[in-house]
Order: C-alpha cells, then sequence, then structure tokens
C-alpha cells in the first residue's frame, strides 16, 4: 500500500512538473512581437542578442516604438523607445557600449542611444536636406566612429559621420547612387563597409568609396533582400527571394542550400547576425503581392550551410530536475 501511494505521488510530482514546465515554454513561445516589416534586427551585447526596434504593421500602419530581444530561448520585451521608429537603422558602438540607433522615412529623426536598458539621446535632427531620409548605419571600430548613408527617393546619397556626438556632413567626389532600403555592414575582416542597393556593390574604406564591380552579383529589387555579416565565416550573408549569397571581400558568391525559409519572395523583412549563436536570423516581412495587410512573424536561422525555421530552445528550471 506505501508503495501504490508513493508512486501516484511520484507520478501526480511528475505531472505537476510537467505542467509547469509547459506553462513556462508557453511564455516563451507566446511572448513575441506583432508581425511588423522595417523594425530591422541588431545585435545588443549586454543582451546577448538581437534586437528588433520599431517598425509599423497593419491596422494603422503607425511607426511603432516597441522594442524586442530575440535570443536562442525566444523573444522578450525590453524598453520601448522614446520616439516611435521604422525604417529603423542600428549599429552598436563597442568603444561607448551603445546601441546607435535612428530612424527614417516620414521625418528626420533624433539619433538615439540604448546599452539595454536605458535610452538616451545622443544628437538632434540632422538637416540632410530630405523629406525624411533613409538612414543606414555601421560603426567602425578601425577609426571608431560611425559612419550614416542618407538617400531618398529620386536624390543623391550622402554620407556623414558621427564623432563626439555630432553628425558631420562628408563631402566626396564620388559615392553611390541614391536608394532607399539598400544594404549597409561592416566587414570585420577586411575593415571596410559593403554597400549594396539590389545591382551594385560599393565598398567604403573610411575615406572614400570606390564601385566593387565584381564579375557576379545578386540582382533583387530595393526592399526585397537582406545583408548581415558573419563574424565567425567572415563574410558578408544576402539573402533574397530564394537566394542566399555571400561576400569575400571581393566576389559574390551563390549558394545551393537544400532549404530555404517559407514564402521566399518576401519584402522588408529583418535580417541580422546573432553573434552569441553564430546563425544568421530573419523575421517577418510582407509578401511580395498585394494586399499586405498579412504580415510574416515566422524566423529562419542560417548556420552558414543550411536554413531552418527557427525553434526556442526553453532553458529548464532547476525545480524541474528533482
Amino acid at each position: 500500500m506505501f508503495r501504490v501511494q508513493s508512486t501516484i505521488c511520484s507520478v501526480g510530482a511528475r505531472v505537476a512538473r510537467m505542467t509547469a514546465l509547459i506553462a513556462v515554454f508557453s511564455v516563451f513561445v507566446m511572448a513575441q512581437p506583432t508581425p511588423r516589416i522595417d523594425g530591422g534586427l541588431f545585435y545588443l551585447p549586454p543582451t546577448e542578442s538581437l534586437v528588433t526596434l520599431g517598425g509599423w504593421g497593419p491596422p494603422t500602419w503607425d511607426p511603432l516604438s516597441e522594442v524586442w530581444g530575440l535570443s536562442g530561448s525566444g523573444w522578450a520585451a525590453l524598453p520601448s523607445a522614446p520616439v516611435p521608429l521604422t525604417h529603423t537603422s542600428a549599429t552598436w558602438d563597442s568603444s561607448r557600449q551603445r546601441l546607435v540607433v535612428m530612424g527614417g522615412v516620414f521625418t528626420e529623426q533624433p539619433t538615439l542611444g540604448f546599452d539595454g536598458t536605458t535610452w538616451t539621446q545622443i544628437a538632434g535632427p540632422m538637416n540632410t536636406g530630405m523629406m525624411g531620409p533613409d538612414p543606414e548605419l555601421i560603426y567602425d571600430p578601425a577609426r571608431n566612429e560611425i559612419i550614416g548613408c542618407f538617400a531618398e527617393y529620386g536624390s543623391a546619397n550622402q554620407t556623414w559621420v558621427l564623432k563626439d556626438d555630432q553628425w558631420s556632413k562628408l563631402t566626396l567626389s564620388t559615392q553611390p547612387p541614391g536608394g532607399m532600403d539598400v544594404g549597409f555592414v561592416y566587414d570585420e575582416a577586411r575593415q571596410n563597409a559593403v554597400w549594396f542597393n539590389g545591382t551594385e556593390t560599393w565598398i567604403w574604406n573610411g575615406a572614400a568609396w570606390a564601385n566593387a564591380n565584381p564579375a557576379l552579383s545578386p540582382s533583387t529589387d530595393m526592399g526585397f533582400f537582406g545583408m548581415t555579416y558573419d563574424s565567425v565565416r567572415q563574410v558578408v550573408v544576402l539573402f533574397t527571394k530564394g537566394e542566399t549569397w555571400t561576400w569575400d571581400g571581393s566576389n559574390w558568391t551563390k549558394l545551393s542550400p537544400a532549404h530555404s525559409p517559407d514564402d521566399p519572395d518576401r519584402g522588408f523583412f529583418a535580417f541580422g547576425y546573432d553573434k552569441n549563436r553564430g546563425v544568421a536570423m530573419l523575421f517577418g516581412g510582407e509578401p511580395a503581392q498585394y494586399p499586405y495587410d498579412s504580415l510574416y512573424s515566422d524566423l529562419w536561422e542560417w548556420d552558414g550551410q543550411d536554413w531552418r525555421a527557427f525553434v526556442p530552445v526553453v532553458p529548464v528550471p532547476d525545480w524541474f530536475l528533482y
């Protein structure tokens, strides 16, 4: 009789622990940002996670101030930005230990700093002379400065530098063509920045721009590709319409993975590199065809060899083991 009661109690305890663990797992899985576009994915070292900042989505299509962190265990809400952001660009300033953030498109936004806990204003709105420029930011650790590319539809590209919390426009004889929703990432291995607009590849060496003119190149529409730097494999990774490409500093190479994200023909998705896990992550986007009200909220990861749907790894609490 005692053994039966002990067994029943043991089974009951296990069921209770399993039920509690399922509840914990549900919290991790269900906590996630609403579907959106133009929020970006940027690595935030203090939280060892990627963050998506702002963006916009149906039904009102108002810019958002929400901030979410994405780690191997899933999404977690972080302190909201002080202003709504969309077409967001951000880069980690390792010297000052802050994520430098700027939104664009509708009005010129202030430059913000975020350390994972607290938001600060670094600089006020810039006088670019554009009607809501689309910013692209990189941090150059070799020169300890933030470089910003700004453009609007039908305008020439502008290159700015942020030093001592002040933006200054650079006067350059040669620059990439104007364009919005371009890719601009820092290549750590070669200590330069790679700019791509869907057809052309340009390199910023810290002082001047040069058209790389590679023999082979991706060809896609602006807004329908994502680009990030893979620090483990030391290549730039680009995804567009079911195609995965890498840039090694000289040439683009089209890869042939066995799998690809569902509906690869999506646009305006977020794409970033998780340095903690060594994978590139793709989040959401919108269908290529109208209507656009049904946005995606799925997550995919690229490990350098293949794509797979992201499945969060929920840590098992100590109490579950006893």
